[in-house]
Parts: structure tokens; sequence; C-alpha cells
């Protein structure tokens, strides 16, 4: 173990930006011995993988106008290449104004006509040019009347999805929303304005508007329930977008469409997700999720409908290889400089051939032609004038399709993906159907990923899987808005694993996933994260390998309460797991002085870019703090001890102070006071303090920190092995 503390700078002047004080302090050695809402109306569920499967199959000829007389015994669905018996079988048109009016909630008019037909406006992470762009489109969309109960929402996402526009069929509040979505940029999102919805005041307002619809005929009340049913949707895709974000932040856009996509599940019809962008760039550890975006808008029956932002710009692609290689070139130069073993294998490392032969082969815009295709939907691209093509597709796509209802192989949710073909007997069409799905039982949470199943049957399991050693901590900081924050480390020694190694090639295969679960007092799972890791590279690096650990690391929020935090770790090639819990209360932090839990230092790492600056607290400007879960210390490798800590002082309440105490067999055998700095911009003091080894004797020692300030102490302590 390797401890590079000293590179990180100290000193008491407040810094521009976040930064940890380190002092090596001086032990003064003691004498002491070894020792849903009721206004709503109920919409119509069909539960994938269970009783049915509902299609919305758009059919075009070759001029691509939609063809509206095919007929039943014309086609044929096939799923995992097997004709299915279709049970239901109908035409939905949408472009007849009065088609609202003319229905009422007990008429036979078919639900998708009752029911508001959601477009969802996604802006994502947008150059000037791109925004210029997707700004036009957008607007020419908006500006042309939306047909009878279409619905629009707008939203940006940069670092996170912001809601800028709940659903609405104002075409002046959409314009404006979406002025203020395509003028957000990476450094800023002052611009975006959340708007969250309050249940109560949504019930109080759907019933106000039911009552008085009641006298105003159907037309009248079919615009009333419609706005019940889109403000109850909006309320759900709040909700879940935000889970979405707390458990899966950093990982890619792919999480909070997921969770915008199945908030809008419960809705009978087709809906439209319309995704500006300037390309997806699908990594081999998102593979997986990037299936389960494209099964999640086909079990919700939402088309996605992309938009390449780059217009006619084709140089951005070129530019991403050149990233990529430039990234990959970094990381050999950083092996060169560190040399042998003394610096831990990363990830980084052991991706960068991998990332060099990816980077000769990107094509982000083939990832959203996909994502748009497999979910019936069009990508739209390679022009400079987006919008006409985006008017025609979305709209003639809504307005007319057909809604095809069959019965599945299996209704057993066993996670494994399904195609499906739908198939016609009429020669020069065009038939634009869904790839299939995922059979996944349904949640209410964040959307579940195929690779998680076996890892939530292994918490499930009695007595729980112990098939190999990994070890696990929760690390507790301080409040926020979202809750207390923790956060989890798990790590696995990767000589535990089982590697899968194709000799002819010279090359070795790892497939290893992760989990966290929060459980309440009453069993139910509040939070839930994951990760999968398929690592692959050259055979001759494997040795070095499997001397390193797998790290797995999670931000979680939690308010005050009783929890369990289980972490469940899977080896893929043999399919065995291995689960841990432990209790985690939560309290409700003090309103004087306050530190987070304290850590031993295993290493401090550089840390590349700028996105979990604010999210993670292990980590400060250009540098990560990774701790020490339960490796021994060894004084022979390393001359000092270092340990973390945030201290949380309270404005005008004086300098707040410092002791270390080092406890062995419960008598204190060592202290130190430390000279603390500033305070940084957010209020926090990160502090690494290092002790020389050679005072101590080999032995396992308790080590505590006490804050005090006005009179106000807060503690924590950790523990660490010493070996020769």
């Amino acid at each position: 173990m390797v401890l590079h503390s000293a590179s990180i700078a100290s000193g008491r002047s407040r810094r521009h930006e976040t930064s940890i004080a380190v002092l090596v302090l001086a032990m003064v050695l003691l004498s002491v011995p070894h020792a849903q809402s009721p206004s709503a109306p109920q919409l119509p569920v069909v539960r994938t993988g269970t009783t049915a499967v509902v299609l919305d199959v758009v059919v075009r000829d070759r001029r691509g106008h939609p063809v509206r007389d095919i007929q039943q015994s014309e086609l044929m669905v096939l799923e995992d290449g097997v004709p299915r018996e279709v049970r239901s079988f109908r035409l939905i048109e949408r472009s007849a104004p009065s088609a609202i009016a003319q229905s009422s909630p007990g008429s036979d008019q078919p639900d998708a006509l009752r029911y508001p037909t959601l477009i969802t406006f996604v802006f994502d992470h947008l150059t000037q040019n791109g925004r210029a762009l997707a700004r036009r489109a957008a607007i020419q969309f908006v500006s042309r009347e939306l047909a009878a109960n279409q619905w629009v929402a707008v939203y940006g996402l940069e670092q996170r999805l912001r809601l800028a526009q709940p659903f609405s069929r104002d075409a002046p509040e959409l314009r404006s929303a979406i002025e203020r979505a395509t003028m957000v940029s990476a450094e800023s999102h002052d611009h975006l304005t959340v708007e969250r919805t309050d249940p109560e005041a949504s019930e109080r307002a759907a019933s106000s508007a039911i009552a008085a619809a009641g006298s105003g005929g159907n037309a009248a009340l079919g615009a009333a329930i419609s706005e019940v049913v889109v403000r109850d949707v909006l309320t759900h895709m709040e909700h879940l977008v935000e889970a979405s974000e707390s458990q899966q932040r950093g990982q890619s856009t792919l999480f909070p469409l997921m969770a915008l996509m199945k908030a809008q599940g419960s809705l009978a019809g087709r809906k439209a997700l319309v995704f500006f962008s300037e390309g997806l760039s699908i990594p081999p550890n998102l593979e997986e999720a990037y299936r389960s975006a494209i099964s999640e808008a086909n079990r919700a029956n939402v088309s996605i409908y992309a938009v390449d932002a780059r217009g006619l710009d084709t140089g951005r692609a070129l530019d991403q290889s050149r990233q990529m290689l430039d990234r990959s070139g970094r990381t050999s130069q950083a092996q060169l400089l560190f040399g042998g073993s003394q610096k831990p294998v990363t990830l980084d490392d052991i991706m960068s051939p991998e990332r060099a032969e990816g980077a000769l082969r990107t094509d982000t815009q083939n990832a959203l032609r996909a994502l748009a295709e497999e979910t019936s939907g069009a990508l739209i691209a390679n022009t400079n004038d987006l919008g006409p093509g985006l008017i025609d597709r979305v709209r003639g796509d809504l307005d007319s399709y057909y809604e095809i209802g069959y019965m599945p192989g299996s209704g057993a949710a066993d996670g494994r993906f399904r195609s499906v073909e739908v198939k016609l007997a009429r020669k020069g069409v065009n038939v634009h159907s869904r790839s299939g799905y995922f059979a996944l039982p349904e949640t209410d949470t964040t959307p579940l990923l195929p690779f998680e199943l076996p890892m939530l049957s292994a918490a499930a399991a009695t007595p729980p899987p112990q098939a190999f050693e990994y070890s696990a901590a929760a690390f507790r900081f301080d409040r926020s808005p979202k809750g207390i924050q923790h956060t989890v480390v798990v790590e696995v020694p990767l000589d535990h694993l089982t590697f899968e190694e194709n000799r002819r090639a010279r090359t070795y295969v790892l497939r290893f996933t992760a989990m966290t679960l929060v459980k309440d007092q009453n069993g139910q799972i509040v939070q839930r994260t994951s990760e999968t890791y398929p690592l692959e590279g050259p055979l001759d690096r494997l040795p070095a390998l499997k001397r390193g650990r797998l790290r797995f690391k999670r931000q979680l929020w939690l308010p005050p309460g009783h929890y369990t935090l289980w972490t469940i770790a899977r080896d893929q090639a043999t399919e065995r797991s291995s689960v841990k819990s432990v209790p985690l209360d939560v309290a409700e932090p003090s309103s004087g002085i306050r530190v987070s839990d304290l850590s031993v230092i295993r290493t401090v790492d550089p840390a590349a870019g700028a996105d979990d600056l604010l999210e993670d607290p292990f980590r400060t400007g250009g540098m990560r703090v990774v701790p020490n879960l339960d490796l021994p210390i060894s004084k022979a490798a390393n001359a000092q001890v270092s340990a973390y800590l945030t201290i949380y002082p309270q404005a005008a309440a004086g300098e707040p102070a410092l002791v270390f105490e080092f406890l062995r067999d419960g008598a204190v055998v060592g202290r130190s006071a430390a000279e603390l700095p500033e305070p940084d911009e957010a209020g926090r003091i990160k502090y690494v303090a290092s002790f020389p080894t050679q005072i101590f004797t080999a032995g396992t020692y308790e080590l505590r920190a006490v804050a005090t300030q006005g009179g106000i102490a807060a503690s924590s302590q950790t523990h660490f092995v010493l070996i020769p």
C-alpha cells in the first residue's frame, strides 16, 4: 500500500477550488500500557411478460405515406421467431380534431383517443451549434397547432436531467421552455427551472377541473380527464427521474431516459420521446443498459425519435475518436511514469488497449439510429433543417398506427430478451415495429436491468450465499436537501473472480456485477444501485491484474431512519454470488459542528474530469481519496499512515479545533492536535492527516478524531492494523 497524501497541498489560506489540508502530525506518546390519486381515472395497464403484449405498429407505403387498410389476416407476429396468437387488432386514428369531442368515458372509442398523447423533448449535452439547430427544429414543431389531446414536455440533460416545462399545449410556454433548455451549457445550469408537482395541489386541481367540466359536455370532460392524467404521469416521471439520478448518476444519459419512459408505461397508446443529441457513445459496461433502455421504451410503448443535432457536420465523430485515442495515450504514459508495482491497477489501465481499438470504430450516429429504429421511431439526421423531417415523422406516426395485442410464449419474468417481429403478407409496404423487450417483473422504483435479477434472488436467499470474500463499507457525510449522504464502497480481490481465457486470441474476459440495496425497517427496498463490469484485455497482463481489486462505489442520500444496507457481488462466469448486510442507522445531524465518518486512506489518486466533483465527497480538486477498507498496513512499505475527515463547522461560532487520538485495547497511546485551514467555499474543511508508522508497534489500533467549536464536540473513529 502506498500513501500519496504528501502530494496534496496544505495551508491556512482560502482556496478558490476545493482542496484538502494535510499535516504530518508529531505524536505525543503517552505512558499507557498496551491495550394513485382518487380523482384520476384508472388507466388500462398492460404488463408485458405476464398477460399480454401490446404493440403499436406504423405501416407506410414506398412514398412514406401511412397505410390505413391493413387487415388482421395479413399480419403475423413472431416472438423469438415463433408465431404468436393475435388477440386484438385495430387502427388508431388521431388526425380528426373532433375525436375527443365525440368520445366520452363510457363510449366505445379506443382508450388511446380518450387519453392524452405525450411528446417529451430531451436536449442532450449539445454544443453551441447543436443547440441552435435543435432549438430551431423544436420551435418549428410546437409552432404548428398540436393535434387533439397532444401534450409536450421539455427537459434539458447536461450533468443531470432537468425539467424546463411540464406537459403543456400552450405554444408560447413551450417555445420559452425550449429557449431555456437550449441555452444551458456544461458550465451552468441556472437557465433551467425545475417545477415540482405538489401531489395534494394536483389532486385539488384535478377535482375542480372535472367538477367544472361536468356540465360542459363530452369535449370539456375529455379535456379535464386528459389534464388529470397528464399531471399524474408528470408527478410519476419526476419521482422516477430523481430516483434514477440518485442511483445511477455518472453512468450515462441512458438511466434518466429509462426513468422518463418507465413513468409513462401505464398510459395507453403510443408516446414519443424526441431525443436531440450529437451522437451516443456506448462503452462496453453500458451495452446492457443500452439494450435495457430500448426494452423499457418498448414495454412502455414509447417511440424514440433521435435527432442528430450536428446537422451536416461530420467532423464531430472524428473528434470523438481523436479524444478516445488521446485518453488512451495519456493512460499509457501514466503507466510508464509510475512503472513497477507501486501504482494500483485502475480501470483506465485495464481498458486502455480496448479504448484505443474502440476509437477506430466509433460511430455515435449508428447508436442513435438503433435506439430510434428498435423502438419504432426514426433517426432525423444529416441536414441543417431538422424541423420538417421531425414534424412529418413524429406527427404522422402518432396520428395513424395499428395497435396489436398478442399472447407471449411465456409469462415468466426470467430476464431474457424476447425479440419481436411483425410481418405483413402485402408487398410494397414498410413495417415500423419494436424489436423486443426484456421479460422483467414490474417495479415501481428505477427501471430493473436484466443482470440485476440473479443478484436480487441472491439477496433474498436464506442463508445469503458466500461464494467468495469481498469488502464493503458505508461512509457517512453531511446532510443535503436530498438527505444525508453516504458513500458505499465495495472492493473485490480480482484473484477471487473467474477470468475466461482465449488462448488462441491471447485475451481474457471478466464479467462481474455488483449491487447495493437499502431496505427500510419494513424490509422494503428504498434505493437500488448496480454496475456491470465487462472487462477484457491482453492475456499477458492478467497476472498483474489479478493482484488488484475491483472497486464499486455509489452515493446514497437517505432521510433519518433505521435501514439495512445490502451489498451483492456476482461472478457472472460461474454464476456465483456473495452477499453482505449491515444495519445502517441514519440520525438527524446535530445543529453544531459536525464531522463525517473517519477513514484510513489506502491511496490518493489523480481524478480526471469534473462530473462528480460535487457529488463525490472523497473527491477534492484533481485528486480522489481511496479509503482503506480492511487491508493491513505494512510498516516496512509505508512510512506513514494517513486518515481522511470532512469537518462541517458552523458559521460565526468561533474557531474550530481538531484532535486525533490513538487507542490500543481501549487505552489512549497517543494524541495530537491539528492546525485547521479555513473552510472552503462550501463551508467544509476536507482534511488529511499523516502519522509516522515507526512510532507504533505492530498491532490493531483505533483512531479517533474529535472536532470542537463553541463548546460543542463531534467525533468519529475507525481502526487499522499495522504489520511489520
